[in-house]
């Protein structure tokens, strides 16, 4: 049976999760400036917040927005306000706010949806949010009298997911839950946002009871992503343009005309924390104030979310690197999303791992010729719990595809006695460029003398066995017999195996010689039928390890990678013996 070992790498961030976290917000009136506020103020006995001038996104009359900031950028969805009451078209947007003097870029105009319901045309675009696997989630009117519905869009491409709610359908109706959650009125203060507790969805919806939708008031509404029903929890009598989670202590927040409010989700209670009258509205002329009353459509408060995965592939060859991305969010996720751990596991020996200055992307050394075409390294990303969000643990792998190959790969390799024979079986697991096998075998351990030739594959992807028997062997004078491989490829490249031992002097008793062992000295065990073995230092630890896959009356270990000490050596019948290395 073949050993294999695991190699762990774990790397810690220095940057640990801040409560103050920013927000952001958007004038709908022209023109569309973008302004900014850093640890938001929650005391409105401290009053209003240094908000700041950020840009202009130089979308003009854009209305019913919703906006959400994912990693340096801001996304804006909602609609053109053409001439007099016509409506123009829905779009989506993306703010640079490393480049604020640049201009928004348009990244998609939505399409008709498809759902179990048939087509759906949108009419207008009134919230949006980012939720927690890195999906962009937009709630959209169609025309009048149509039911709101929720769909997810890409934030990198700005394409609609298609068939995220199942085969078929791209969007999900909203329902009332229950009779007491009242009907959904067509109107456009209605907002959404993620809750950064529990992953849930709250909406701010227009909604009305009694059959009456001239009455309608707006509610914070938890919404089921995958059923699309609706709870109606609480009034907030206000017309929220705006919604979202955040600030140190995770809390709802609601924007209308130039006012931010804190939300209780229990009662529906506002408390007023700014009034954004009084800003700047001109960053190139300061004190100039705004006429009337800003129009906030859109707020946004960052919120800090766990890393989300993906599989990555990569070509790699002898004595290179390559780097490969594992956070499938946005250009910057280090920016967004944050962890305490990455752990790699199951790399094998021929590869190294390492992280970039920021975390954010992996780096695959190949220091020697792989055995495997294809490679699969695993890891484990764990996020810091911040706040009422939990630690999240999620694993993934990459795929490494090596053009730098071992000749062959060596599975089993033992010897066993027959009478006065001995036997000499071995597989390969796979073979590239391989021309023969040299057998060979030693009385002392050091000095090898050839047994045999034996023609190899060339090239295999399957299990293959060979065999060889050793006649008489049981005349040499000698107690012991060491064997090994040597594999010679059609270039006439040469490697040799480990070294394998038959005992003739077969004893119950398990034995190791020499003792004490010098570091680099080969360390014999001989016993009656040894088919594995564990060596643990003082402290208890694994340090080495490996089983046979037939009965074995000697063994050979290296002691090149042991440190000077004392070691005891367990077989697989539970006998324990010491090794000393000087």
């Amino acid at each position: 049976m073949k050993s294999f070992s695991t190699i762990i790498f774990t790397f810690f961030l220095t940057q640990t999760f801040s409560q103050n976290l920013s927000s952001y917000v958007m004038n709908e009136a022209s023109p569309n400036h973008v302004y900014f506020a850093p640890n938001p103020d929650e005391d409105p006995n401290n009053g209003a917040n240094n908000w700041q001038y950020v840009g202009n996104l130089d979308i003009y009359n854009f209305r019913n927005v919703g906006m959400s900031k994912i990693g340096d950028f801001l996304y804006i969805a909602g609609q053109e306000a053409l001439s007099g009451n016509t409506s123009g078209p829905n779009e989506l947007y993306r703010y640079d706010l490393n480049s604020p003097e640049s201009p928004a870029q348009l990244v998609n105009t939505f399409e008709d949806l498809t759902g179990d319901q048939g087509l759906y045309s949108l009419d207008r675009v009134v919230g949006l949010s980012l939720d927690f696997d890195g999906n962009m989630i937009i709630l959209g009117n169609g025309p009048f009298g149509t039911t709101p519905i929720i769909f997810a869009v890409d934030p990198g491409s700005g394409t609609i997911k298609r068939d995220f709610y199942g085969p078929g359908n791209d969007y999900v109706t909203l329902v009332p839950r229950d009779s007491d959650d009242g009907q959904l009125q067509y109107l456009n203060e209605e907002s959404l946002a993620i809750s950064s507790c529990d992953g849930a969805v709250f909406g701010s919806l227009s909604v009305y009871f009694d059959g009456n939708p001239t009455s309608s008031t707006d509610y914070i509404c938890e919404i089921d992503l995958e059923t699309g029903e609706y709870n109606a929890l609480s009034a907030v009598n206000l017309n929220t343009d705006g919604l979202s989670y955040g600030g140190p202590n995770n809390t709802l927040f609601s924007s209308n005309s130039s006012f931010i409010f804190n939300v209780n989700e229990s009662t529906g209670a506002l408390t007023q924390l700014d009034d954004l009258a009084n800003i700047d509205v001109d960053p190139d002329t300061p004190g100039t104030q705004v006429a009337s009353p800003l129009d906030l459509e859109g707020l946004d408060f960052e919120i800090a979310r766990p890393a989300t995965l993906i599989s990555d592939e990569a070509m790699i060859d002898c004595s290179s690197n390559t780097t490969v991305r594992i956070f499938d969010n946005d250009e910057d996720p280090n920016d967004l999303l944050d962890y305490m751990t990455l752990t790699f596991t199951d790399v094998p020996h021929y590869y190294s791992v390492n992280t970039n200055s920021d975390n954010t992307e992996v780096i695959i050394t190949q220091n020697s010729p792989s055995a495997h075409p294809v490679d699969e390294i695993k890891y484990t990303v764990v996020s810091e719990a911040f706040s009422c969000v939990a630690e999240r643990t999620l694993e993934g792998t990459i795929l490494v595809q090596s053009a730098c190959l071992l000749p062959i790969e060596l599975g089993d390799f033992s010897v066993e006695d027959n009478d006065d024979d001995a036997i000499i079986s071995w597989t390969t697991l796979s073979e590239s460029n391989n021309d023969y096998f040299a057998l060979e075998y030693s009385l002392n351990g050091t000095d090898f003398d050839q047994l045999a030739t034996i023609n190899g594959a060339g090239n295999s992807t399957e299990t293959l066995q060979y065999q060889y028997t050793h006649e008489n062997v049981s005349s040499l004078q000698t107690t012991q017999v060491y064997y090994r491989l040597v594999q010679i490829d059609f270039d006439g490249d040469r490697k040799a195996s480990d070294i394998i031992i038959l005992n003739l002097q077969q004893s119950h008793d398990v034995k190791i010689y020499p003792v004490p062992a010098k570091r680099g000295q080969l360390v014999t065990v001989t016993g009656k039928e040894l088919q594995s073995y564990t060596l643990y230092n003082s402290w208890g630890q694994v340090v080495q390890a490996r089983d046979y896959s037939s009965n074995q009356t000697a063994i050979a270990i290296q002691t090149g990678n042991l440190s000077p000490g004392v070691y005891l050596l367990q077989t697989n019948d539970g006998k324990v013996v010491k090794l000393v290395i000087q």
